[in-house]
């Protein structure tokens, strides 16, 4: 295995003044036209218009947010975690496969919150909610928000959101793909027009191997659609949304395989929306989502089932107002719950424990944000109740109430430099799993605690910008606090439980930009360090390797070529629950060629000088695929 001696955090420090008189050098202080030319190459800068326009909600203001296309990336994009990695701050999390979590800057499980066009999702794994269910490429756009989010989207939101969008399309789209990595195939249809959109996926994976030829527990297959209708026209404008999806037969990848496997036979997920839009000045949106997920696990001839199912549902009501000519206020008032949340466990002997016996949750809240902006400067600060109620079977309920809220200013100075800064406090009350459930899961014995405390913390944030016609620029320092940190702990050999540490600190630094000498030339870099520390000092879990990049881009019209080295340092300090990690160095490399009229035809490459790695520190986590080369076909939207 290679490893690195130098640091890219390191590496990152020395780069960011370079960096910026880079761009000095590189742009006309005399043009105005700021970003011109980069608004024409993958757009992976900040961006409140398209969050908005899909019926989400704007970032707050000094936050670092990113807007991703997963069908613009290179190479064979099959799951959600995937597409988050091309986002500095983000990194895979926990043991591998297809259910593969993610961190935003050292922030996993669920201090993350995941929304499907505002649908929020949970998850009974411990983990933290996966949104893998859908295909990547039934989606249209991907927005990260790093950092607490408490004040707008409600308990959850305490490292950051990711919220994705189901794909519109228009005319007709073909996709289908081969990658040698466990066999790994699919196919994907969509069609739209007149207000209608509707596609359909099916992926099917067998085991991949790792690079020292191990096998990994990694197969599954996965059926999604995503069916959208649109309409009205004058003040009002309707939408309803339909996702069903269906997976069979998912291995867990991890260290345990062969001698402890687990095995997920299927996956369900039903969600339904209906918003209303107004153009006064008002949305609204409500919401169902029926789930279930089976989990079977076999050790020394014995067999374990745990079935967990769940109703969760959701509205929101906001209104936007200008109260001045500058100021804007907006309103609203929230409801999220679960109902007939059950985990029921069956061993070899049949006998049945069920430790999460209709187990539900209600989650009230009402919001207020007033943003001013005028000329160059920009101030925005919001507030937000939350009421909590939650219970299992006829056990005495657990109920709670909290304040969060934010602030945030950016200020232009001169044509092309932005500052941005925010300071955010963040909730999270313990989900129902970490309070109640206990049994058998793909990470050994969990024991619940039902005496946990909700997490709270304070972030700060400060960032920089730099817009030019050629170079576009982001660096963010961040120092997030978290107060009575929820931990997953070790208590014997294959047992774990949840504590309240005293503390816990994250921060670091991200960097991310883009640089475009021509217009058929784009060269992408950035990278992250982060350092995260209970109050004893001692390392904490999820927080990933210090991380750099550099892609190329070469597209001139008739095909591309795509490449991106990523290297990433070593992780020697683990947390609870974590092992060291050696560094990395992965290279990705992509060739489309366009065929005749909208068909193209690209061959991909993943791991291409077959790195023995870990995708994440966790203890049980498996090496990472090795080399894979894939090819795929698409025909455009027509």
């Amino acid at each position: 295995m290679r490893r690195s001696s130098s640091s890219p955090r390191a590496t990152a420090v020395v780069l960011f003044p370079i960096l910026f008189w880079a761009a000095a050098q590189a742009s006309d202080p005399g043009d105005d036209s700021v970003g011109e030319t980069l608004a024409e190459g993958p757009a992976w800068e900040e961006s409140i218009a398209v969050v908005v326009e899909a019926g989400g909600v704007a970032p707050p203001l000094g936050s670092s947010s990113t807007t991703l296309d997963p069908t613009e990336l290179s190479g064979n994009t099959s799951t959600l975690t995937g597409v988050l990695a091309e986002v500095s701050g983000v990194a895979a999390n926990g043991q591998g496969g297809h259910f593969q979590v993610f961190s935003i800057r050292g922030v996993s499980r669920h201090r993350v919150l995941n929304l499907v066009s505002g649908m929020r999702i949970h998850s009974e794994r411990r983990a933290g909610a996966s949104v893998s269910f859908v295909d990547p490429l039934l989606l249209g756009s991907v927005s990260v928000l790093r950092g607490p989010a408490t004040a707008l989207h409600g308990s959850g939101a305490l490292g950051g959101v990711v919220q994705v969008f189901p794909r519109s399309f228009e005319g007709w789209s073909l996709r289908t793909g081969y990658d040698s990595q466990g066999d790994e195939n699919y196919q994907v249809v969509g069609f739209g027009g007149a207000g209608w959109s509707f596609g359909f996926a099916r992926r099917k994976a067998g085991d991949a191997e790792a690079a020292d030829g191990s096998r990994l527990n990694s197969h599954f297959t996965q059926y999604s659609a995503t069916i959208h209708r649109g309409w009205g026209a004058g003040p009002r404008r309707y939408e309803l949304l339909y996702v069903p999806t269906l997976a069979e037969d998912i291995g867990k990848s991890n260290r345990d395989f062969p001698e402890r496997t687990t095995n997920y036979p299927r996956e369900r997920h039903q969600m339904l929306k209906f918003s209303v839009d107004s153009a006064t000045g008002w949305r609204m949106r409500a919401h169902l989502h029926g789930h279930d997920l089976q989990t079977e696990v076999v050790e020394g001839g014995s067999r374990t089932r745990v079935a967990n199912e769940s109703l969760d549902y959701g509205a929101r009501w906001e209104r936007e107002r200008t109260v001045r000519d500058a100021l804007r206020l907006t309103y609203g008032l929230e409801a999220s719950g679960r109902h007939g949340v059950d985990a029921k466990e069956t061993d070899e002997s049949g006998n049945i424990d069920e430790t999460l016996d209709a187990a539900r949750q209600i989650e009230t809240g009402g919001f207020l944000v007033l943003r001013w902006e005028a000329g160059r400067t920009g101030v925005e600060s919001g507030v937000r109740a939350t009421w909590l109620q939650q219970r299992n079977g006829g056990d005495p309920s657990e109920d709670g109430s909290a304040l969060s809220g934010f602030a945030g200013v950016v200020q232009r100075v001169g044509r092309r430099v932005e500052l941005r800064a925010s300071l955010s406090s963040g909730l999270r009350f313990p989900g129902l799993s970490e309070l109640f459930f206990s049994g058998t899961t793909g990470a050994g014995e969990i024991i619940g605690n039902p005496a946990l405390d909700r997490e709270r913390s304070l972030s700060t944030e400060v960032s920089a910008r730099w817009l030019g016609r050629k170079l576009l620029v982001h660096a963010a320092l961040f120092h997030n606090e978290i107060d009575d940190y929820i931990e997953r702990v070790v208590v014997a050999p294959d047992l774990l439980t949840f504590v309240n540490l005293t503390s816990g600190t994250l921060r670091g630094l991200e960097l991310q930009g883009q640089f475009r000498p021509t217009e058929r030339w784009t060269v992408s870099f950035g990278g992250h360090a982060i350092e995260g520390r209970d109050g004893d000092d001692v390392a904490l879990a999820d927080v990933p390797p210090d991380e750099a990049y550099v892609g190329i881009r070469f597209h001139p019209e008739a095909w591309s070529f795509d490449a991106r080295l990523t290297s990433r340092a070593e992780k020697n300090d683990p947390g609870s629950g974590e092992t060291a990690i050696p560094s990395a160095e992965l290279l990705r490399v992509s060739v489309r060629r366009r065929l005749t009229g909208a068909w193209s035809l690209s061959i991909s490459g993943s791991n291409l000088l077959d790195e023995e790695y870990f995708g994440s520190a966790d203890a049980r986590a498996a090496a990472a695929p090795g080399r894979s080369v894939g090819l795929h076909l698409v025909r455009a939207d027509g």
